[in-house]
């Protein structure tokens, strides 16, 4: 997977997963930085993925 497809899938299931954050944590804020925390962690992982 190149960082372009992995932004693609970022983009594809962002709406899904702000939805799901959001229901669990009832916070906007929370919501944005659990998002930004998970991209950021699957950015620095990027060269192990497998998928």
């Amino acid at each position: 997977m190149t960082i372009d497809q992995l932004t693609t899938e970022f983009e594809t299931f962002q709406g899904e997963l702000k939805s799901f954050l959001l229901r669990m944590t009832a916070s906007a804020q929370d919501t944005e930085d659990i998002v930004q925390e998970t991209y950021l962690k699957a950015y620095a992982k990027f060269d192990t993925f497998r998928g």
